[in-house]
């Protein structure tokens, strides 16, 4: 749990929040995912959260 706090506190818009605030924040993003290359993770105009841990995304949109 702790690693996870940290890792928050690692976001500028979470540093200033206290370890036990952390912790309820957890509650609601406690999921861990790992994605393959390629995968697309949001589609355009979903709404969602995604704190990136490790590697690298892009970002695109869709024209039609």
């Amino acid at each position: 749990m702790e690693n996870k706090i940290n890792f928050l506190k690692s976001f500028r818009i979470f540093k200033e929040l206290k370890d036990n605030q952390l912790q309820k924040l957890l509650y609601y993003i406690q999921k861990e995912r790992k994605y393959v290359r390629g995968e697309k993770i949001i589609k355009q105009n979903d709404d969602g959260i995604f704190l990136i841990s490790s590697g690298q995304v892009e970002i695109t949109e869709d024209v039609e």
